[in-house]
């Protein structure tokens, strides 16, 4: 019964609101604070510069500096316009932002079935957050036809690229057996990679707590099941 009240929780984690209204509704609350470090502006700057003179992937760092109020004030139109320059070029990276800004209205409308043809276009190019995203647009059926199968293998998709949050709830589904076989040696090393990121997981959910995860696991694993799991973990290498 524990268990399946914990994976009730970290399902809801995923919650489109959960990950982007209450962190919008955060900073709307508390005026970002501008940094006026030195090396802030002087990056900022040099960003800029470089996004001008046509560098994609420099475009796609500005933008992110501009949704973050990082060296300039936060701008998220000024953002997406960036975003929108670097797509243009082919950016995979700027269509996912894109999309993010879609589902949670950050400067714009919420548009689901936009943000999904652009996280589609995104994880067919290879993109991991790409392919978490749109793993839960289809968990929720937003922009797209709801499919518990198409989310779980996005989310696996994800995990297997590196993807922390992806990887939590890797974890959190083998050892339920939910879509697949119950493993809990494997939900252990799902849990032991997602660890490594604990910034990536708390921006993500709090409730996404790999460290608990594992802690419960240990409980009820034998000290050579625990052992394997940290194995698999170390052995592990993320695909493109």
């Amino acid at each position: 019964m524990k268990r399946l009240v914990f994976l009730a929780l970290v399902m809801a984690g995923i919650a489109l609101g959960s990950f982007w209204a209450a962190w919008e509704a955060a900073r709307e609350a508390s005026p970002p604070v501008m940094p006026q470090e030195a090396d802030a502006v002087a990056r900022f700057d040099a960003t800029r510069r470089d996004a001008l003179a046509g560098d994609r992937e420099a475009r796609v760092r500005l933008g992110d500096l501009l949704r973050q109020g990082l060296g300039a004030p936060r701008d998220v139109k000024e953002a997406a316009k960036w975003y929108r320059e670097a797509l243009r070029q082919g950016s995979a990276e700027a269509q996912s932002r894109l999309g993010r800004m879609m589902v949670a209205g950050e400067g714009m409308p919420i548009d689901y079935i936009r943000a999904a043809e652009l996280f589609r276009a995104a994880a067919q190019a290879g993109s991991r957050e790409a392919r978490f995203e749109l793993g839960r647009l289809y968990y929720h059926g937003r922009g797209v036809t709801h499919d518990y199968g198409r989310a779980i293998e996005l989310f696996r998709q994800a995990a297997e690229q590196g993807h922390s949050g992806a990887q939590f709830l890797m974890g959190g589904m083998i050892e339920e057996g939910w879509g697949m076989k119950e493993d809990a040696t494997e939900a252990y090393k799902w849990y032991t990679l997602a660890a490594r990121d604990p910034a990536g997981l708390r921006a993500l959910d709090s409730k996404f707590d790999p460290e608990e995860a594992r802690r419960r696991l240990r409980s009820r694993l034998s000290r050579f099941e625990v052992e394997r799991g940290e194995e698999l973990a170390r052995d592990w290498r993320p695909k493109p």
